[in-house]
């Protein structure tokens, strides 16, 4: 008996492929990495053949993996979804990872990113520490880009027309505390109920380590200016172009 070949749909208004769960998971999930793959290189050649712009410590870049994705799209009720894509913006994902804050500042006053890519302002985040996120220490910029028409026109991009792909720019300590808080507190950690005492401490010492260690104090006076509002380059650009400020989602 012959496969049965999953038939694409396509979301008229968006562009964007149409898919569930499955199909994601039986077909996309390769697509979407390659897809983050073809990001990736797009960056790294732009800050090639660029003049003054900071070099990355690394360019990281994956898709979701389908057992990751599963829960969390449960958890938010859309496991049942057809159309996952337009709920999770970040099921293929890059990050470029610099060594300090003022890398990061020199890099987004290149505008490489909406030089090479169109970015969709009204998912394009900036988190950092508030009172409504509970003073949360993550601090990043995160774009939402698609490929722009004059690279899908290309054969060689036709078939990643519509594809979104999460963009994250941080430094390479706040990527190291995330990636270490977030294994600790999370991955290792699942069952509810089962030393969340002993979580809770791992995480409170975590966050005094981000407010008094090495990851804030070399860079204070620059992290407080660009955080409160004080310091008005890339941010400003960001907000007056539709970006917005400390909204998690997908």
């Amino acid at each position: 008996m012959l496969p049965i070949l999953l038939r694409e749909r396509v979301n008229p208004g968006l562009g964007r492929r149409v898919m569930n769960f499955d199909e994601y998971e039986k077909k996309y999930q390769t697509r979407y990495a390659e897809f983050a793959s073809v990001v990736r290189d797009i960056l790294k050649k732009a800050i090639d053949g660029a003049e003054g712009v900071p070099r990355p410590q690394s360019i990281q870049y994956r898709a979701k993996e389908a057992s990751h994705l599963k829960p969390k799209l449960g958890a938010r009720g859309l496991l049942s979804s057809s159309s996952i894509e337009d709920e999770i913006k970040d099921l293929a994902g890059t990050r470029l990872i610099f060594y300090t804050n003022t890398d990061v500042d020199r890099f987004l006053n290149s505008r490489l990113i909406p030089e090479n890519f169109e970015v969709d302002w009204d998912q394009t985040r900036i988190h950092h520490p508030t009172e409504e996120n509970a003073k949360q220490r993550y601090q990043a910029i995160h774009y939402t880009v698609s490929l722009n028409e004059a690279r899908t026109v290309l054969a060689e991009y036709a078939k990643f027309k519509g594809f979104r792909c999460e963009i994250q720019i941080q430094t390479i300590l706040i990527h190291a505390w995330a990636e270490t808080s977030h294994d600790i507190t999370y991955k290792r950690f699942e069952g509810k109920g089962f030393g969340q005492r002993a979580v809770s401490s791992i995480e409170a010492r975590l966050n005094k380590i981000m407010d008094d260690y090495p990851i804030r104090r070399p860079m204070t006076r620059m992290s407080e200016r660009r955080w409160t509002g004080a310091s008005r380059n890339w941010r400003d650009t960001i907000s007056t172009c539709g970006g917005k400020r400390d909204r998690r989602s997908s």
